[in-house]
């Protein structure tokens, strides 16, 4: 029975690692790239499992842990750099501007924000994401990374969030976040019992008319961040750094994720179907 339960979680694990052996196939990595970063990635998150038992890190313990041997675990854990899994402010900040609809124009684009005087454009933005970094910083920040042009006292987003081709990294950043938030969510899901279960919904249809493809695309994603301007909205009334409360315990993270993809070929379909999970 164990082995059979061991057998069927390998399964489960390489249909996690499907995605990921697609990315190294593409993007011609080596098995060898595939297992030294497997490695460094095992490694991390054990360091971080044993230390959030308040536990001592150490590499008799990671090796146990990760079946990595010893000396393999010396060499990578002393050269790690940690892994942030946390949304960033200032990508905070590009999200409430590009779904909020007090920053956007009538055509859903984000639009110039004024920065000068008390309260301005731009300082009410920053203070819906966070009150502990200042909104001046937050533009300094966004003005070196070239994503914000300053021209006659507005602010310009110059580079939404949404343009990747141009800043891929921060794609595969948020790509991985999703991944881990998506992983956590199933398996409470399926392992804990809860007062109320984590949101997990999809939604496939197979047989669509191929001309009415961009048509389905650009309601998806009008709808979807609209939805997620209101999701932000309500859990903002719950958060510290907005409304700071003093009788209350904070520092839980509460993730909602839409993502929305459709074929750009014509496949001959068998049947359609919606899937509710």
């Amino acid at each position: 029975m164990a082995m059979l339960d061991r057998n069927r979680k390998r399964d489960f694990l390489k249909l996690l690692l499907a995605p990921a052996a697609h990315f190294c196939i593409r993007k011609m990595f080596s098995y060898a790239d595939y297992i030294e970063a497997f490695k460094e990635v095992l490694i991390d998150v054990a360091a971080k499992e044993i230390a959030r038992n308040n536990n001592k890190v150490t590499v008799s313990r990671l090796a146990v842990m990760t079946g990595v041997n010893r000396k393999e675990v010396t060499r990578i854990y002393k050269s790690r750099q940690p892994i942030d899994d946390r949304p960033s402010v200032i990508m905070r900040v590009i999200g409430q501007w590009e779904s909020d609809n007090l920053f956007l124009t009538k055509t859903w684009k984000a639009k110039p924000l004024t920065i000068s005087g008390e309260n301005s454009e731009f300082q009410q933005l920053v203070e819906l994401v966070t009150k502990n970094v200042g909104h001046k910083a937050v533009l300094f920040e966004l003005q070196r990374a070239g994503m914000v042009e300053v021209i006659e006292g507005k602010a310009f987003l110059v580079q939404p969030r949404e343009q990747i081709r141009e800043n891929p990294d921060r794609a595969y950043e948020m790509l991985a976040q999703d991944v881990n938030n998506i992983v956590q969510a199933v398996q409470e899901n399926i392992y804990e019992e809860q007062e109320t279960r984590n949101h997990h919904n999809r939604t496939v249809y197979d047989n669509v008319y191929v001309e009415d493809v961009p048509k389905i695309r650009a309601w998806l994603f009008k709808e979807g961040r609209a939805f997620h301007s209101k999701v932000r909205n309500f859990i903002a009334k719950y958060d510290r750094d907005i409304n700071p409360d003093p009788n209350k315990t904070a520092g839980a993270i509460v993730a909602f994720t839409s993502y929305s993809w459709s074929t750009k070929e014509y496949k001959q379909a068998e049947n359609k179907e919606i899937i509710t999970v």
